[in-house]
């Protein structure tokens, strides 16, 4: 008896397990489980943070010396609250392996995740994802509003500050320290806008300042979030071809997205740039939607959408500034001293305050500059020195080349230095003087081949 039991609660779990990580049934589903994890996340911090200030109810008039010293103590956690975090921990592995199992399912039939295609449009990591929601959250479900109030210990405080998202992420300082970089002026989550801190001056510290998810991710993830229900609105006009009308649009949507990888990344791209591949989707997409909007509607109705498309086309053309993309790096980085726009990429080198310039690429990492030289160098000189007798060498990534010089220092017969974007091999001149001679010897020695 005991042991039919066991088994027939085995095989309910197993059904509830399999029920828990189905696929989603909507992107709502995903932000849902998102938002159940984001309030675990604040509990655990609640759990970290111990008991709130008693003695001043508003936060603001007085400090007790009890608070400032739990303040400067480096661990005041108890042991029951050591056990709650951990039992949070333990829920929220849990909770995490159900969301990642079921966005994998999701996205193997199809399925548009406006998070997840948002990452990937953005090149973004999951702890920047983390990142951005905290500030979603509050645009989701204004109950966080609260939360967030009396986690600042003050209520007029609404919106996450950096220090909250940090605290929720982040297991200790360093960690805090190397996540922060992702919320600087220069990360991808400021440079595009997707998160927004407000500039107060000196009215308060930086870590304090309110934090709020860029206006581009709304329209973004609504876009993102209707084309599915739209999709299966136009395609299906009878129950009993659902399966049929689904299966032949995403079937049209992926040979769709690969003629657009090659039409706009051998096209478009080498012959227009950046700013003119952007003009010309957004011209096609206008001229397609026009001639949809003329076949299907009324005679009337038709002309009004054409000269609408018009319209547009023509404030697309007037509006989108001839340098668009640069001026974009310019305000991150600085004056550029060379700008290159390629199909592999982007290539830029730029100069900062001090008078140090670094190659730079479309995603804003520099790879090696005036500052890397030593470093770089090393690259070359360490495996050369460590060989017993190194005879031909193959440098990936040729970046200004100094790893490059470094190795023909060396008694080698033969150099293949091998780099995917052209613009690249074109920048050690304008690095430095130094850079430039040292170019000029390496294309006039022998032993070096360069592909690119």
């Amino acid at each position: 008896m005991d042991c039919a039991a066991a088994a027939e609660r085995t095989t309910e779990k197993s059904e509830a397990d399999s029920a828990a990580l189905a696929c989603y049934g909507t992107a709502h589903g995903h932000l849902l489980d998102l938002l159940l994890r984001h309030d675990w996340l604040l509990k655990r911090h609640m759990a970290r943070s111990g008991p709130r200030k008693p003695d001043d109810i508003l936060g603001f008039a007085a400090i007790s010396q009890q608070e400032v010293e739990r303040q400067l103590e480096h661990s005041t956690s108890s042991a029951q609250a050591v056990a709650a975090v951990l039992a949070i921990d333990a829920t929220l592995q849990e909770l995490e392996r159900q969301i990642d199992e079921k966005v994998k399912r999701s996205r193997a039939l199809g399925m548009r995740l406006p998070l997840v295609e948002l990452a990937r449009r953005f090149a973004l990591s999951a702890r920047e994802i983390d990142l951005l929601f905290v500030g979603v959250a509050v645009e989701i479900d204004r109950r966080y509003e609260r939360v967030y109030g009396f986690l600042h210990d003050d209520m007029s405080r609404k919106l996450p500050s950096p220090a909250l998202a940090l605290d929720l992420y982040c297991e200790n300082r360093v960690d805090q320290l190397e996540m922060r970089e992702l919320l600087s002026s220069q990360s991808a989550l400021r440079h595009y806008r997707l998160i927004e801190v407000a500039d107060d001056g000196a009215a308060l510290p930086w870590l304090s300042r309110p934090l709020w998810a860029g206006a581009a991710l709304l329209a973004t993830t609504l876009l993102f979030g209707a084309t599915f229900p739209l999709v299966v609105r136009l395609v299906v006009d009878r129950l009993d071809a659902v399966g049929a009308r689904i299966g032949a649009a995403y079937a049209a949507n992926t040979l769709g997205a690969i003629a657009g990888a090659v039409g706009v990344g051998f096209v478009l791209l080498p012959a227009l740039g950046m700013r003119g591949a952007f003009v010309a989707l957004v011209l096609v997409n206008l001229v397609v939607g026009a001639g949809l909007a003329l076949a299907a509607a009324p005679r009337g109705a038709g002309a009004v959408a054409g000269a609408l498309a018009a319209m547009a086309a023509a404030l697309t053309l007037a509006l989108v500034p001839p340098s668009l993309f640069e001026q974009s790096f310019v305000r991150r980085f600085g004056p550029l001293l060379f700008y290159r726009e390629e199909v592999t990429d982007t290539v830029m080198v730029t100069q900062d305050a001090r008078g140090d310039r670094m190659i730079r690429f479309s995603d804003g990492r520099g790879t090696a500059g005036t500052m890397t030289v030593r470093d770089d160098k090393m690259y070359a000189h360490i495996p050369l020195l460590l060989h017993p007798a190194p005879r031909r060498v193959l440098s990936i990534c040729f970046g200004v080349g100094n790893s490059l010089a470094a190795a023909t220092t060396h008694p080698v017969e033969r150099i293949d230095a091998v780099e995917l974007s052209p613009g690249v091999v074109e920048t050690p001149a304008l690095l430095s003087k130094k850079l430039g001679e040292d170019w000029c010897l390496l294309g006039s020695s022998r032993k070096i081949q360069t592909v690119t």
